[in-house]
């Protein structure tokens, strides 16, 4: 049928499709060389341990999304979970700031074409690799994170609930701590 969905069967593409049907996370790093790691976070059926009333407390979130309305949202959910939320409307404003503002712990940015063109100075942007919660509108996901100019991304499907929006954020920086 003409303009139907077609199915993703192997790869990259049919592991997200997986992991976003148990409403996981799917995390993509890079090195240099071209490796490519997947990481896969599944939340928990039951017995989750207590949340710490303030897990994001004194991390830096810059978030970067073209709707003020989910700016708005989303930078509430990262404040009232103890988070430094910064929101920009578009890569641009973020890459102004970077010439000035500390560099944030965490990047949560929505997938859009200009992503992809600003690839080169998201790669400068960032000394250390900064882990990168992409936004996705159903799109496949890319087959390399470094043509993003990122070297570590996870990815979240819209619509997400606030629940999940905050434990996509605590894994990601969770991961980097551990690999610190």
């Amino acid at each position: 049928e003409r303009g139907a969905k077609v199915p993703n069967l192997l790869g990259l593409g049919w592991l997200q499709e997986q992991v976003g049907s148990f409403r996981g996370m799917l995390e993509l790093s890079q090195e240099p060389g071209g490796n490519l790691w997947p990481t896969v976070y599944l939340p928990l059926l039951e017995g989750a341990p207590e949340a710490p009333t303030s897990p994001l407390l004194a991390r830096r979130i810059w978030i970067v999304d073209q709707d003020p309305l989910v700016q708005e949202a989303l930078t509430e959910l990262a404040t009232r979970a103890g988070g430094e939320a910064l929101a920009f409307s578009d890569l641009k404003d973020l890459l102004k700031a970077s010439r000035t503002l500390e560099p944030p712990h965490l990047l949560v940015v929505e997938r859009t074409p200009r992503l992809e063109r600003f690839q080169r100075t998201m790669r400068g942007f960032q000394r250390e690799p900064i882990p990168t919660l992409v936004l996705g509108d159903g799109n496949a996901v890319p087959v390399s994170p470094l043509g993003l100019g990122l070297t570590r991304i996870a990815f979240l499907q819209k619509p997400f609930s606030g629940q999940e929006f905050i434990q996509s954020m605590l894994a990601l920086l969770q991961a980097s701590r551990s690999k610190l």
